[in-house]
């Protein structure tokens, strides 16, 4: 329905605000929809991005805007990511944007298309996760790519949210401070400890996170439960 496409355009340029170019106008002809948008000056991402650099974590906030209201961009690669001036980073090609779980014909790039939804499964939040992901190198040993890269989706994060709640932290951190406290919901580390422990990546992560002081003290402190022990 190409009405109901341009409702669901609109619906992810809301959410992404000041992420996305703005459009002037969207008009249906027959058989299209035409856009006309303001020009942005910018470049494409070089990959693999630094999941610690600033470019990446405005990437992942554009991308939790539409997954908090439960919309799927389905092909997130670096030629609809452009880095504007000033640290910006825009989402381009909304044309593809589903509400998350809804039956739709499969759409992406090679190499940045999650497996399930290869397989014909509908597109998820961690769908959109996978894909960037694949925006990291292989070899990162970053908890953002221990939680993004993984094939299997039950261990994958589910939102664009839970990677920035996982952003890297210091591997020598001495211990508990400001520097890694992180976001308030990197705390709540049960479900993706449960992840975790099933790589080798994640289990190195959870040490990390255990020497940074993430985890929880035993009554009377002295002792912190390491965070894959959490339940």
């Amino acid at each position: 329905d190409p009405v109901a496409r341009i409702r669901l355009q609109e619906e992810a340029a809301l959410a992404l605000a000041d992420a996305t170019p703005h459009v002037f106008e969207r008009r249906l002809v027959p058989g299209h929809v035409i856009t006309v948008a303001r020009w942005e000056e910018g470049t494409a991402p070089a990959i693999p991005m630094d999941p610690a650099g600033s470019a990446f974590r405005a990437l992942l906030e554009a991308v939790a805007r539409l997954h908090r209201h439960q919309l799927v961009h389905r092909d997130l690669c670096p030629r609809n990511v452009l880095l504007g001036s000033g640290g910006r980073v825009l989402l381009l090609d909304l044309e593809e944007v589903v509400r998350a779980g809804q039956p739709a014909d499969v759409v992406g790039t090679t190499g940045y298309l999650a497996p399930e939804v290869e397989s014909g499964q509908p597109a998820s939040s961690a769908a959109d996760v996978f894909a960037l992901g694949r925006f990291l190198a292989e070899a990162d040993a970053s908890m953002v790519a221990a939680l993004a890269q993984c094939d299997t989706v039950a261990w994958r994060a589910e939102s664009a949210d839970e990677l920035r709640a996982a952003l890297p932290i210091p591997s020598d951190a001495p211990g508990f401070s400001g520097l890694v406290r992180g976001p308030s919901a990197l705390h709540d580390v049960v479900v993706r400890s449960q992840r975790l422990r099933h790589t080798a990546v994640g289990r190195k992560w959870l040490d990390r996170l255990c020497a940074a002081g993430f985890g929880r003290p035993e009554h009377g402190g002295g002792v912190r439960l390491h965070p894959a022990e959490l339940n």
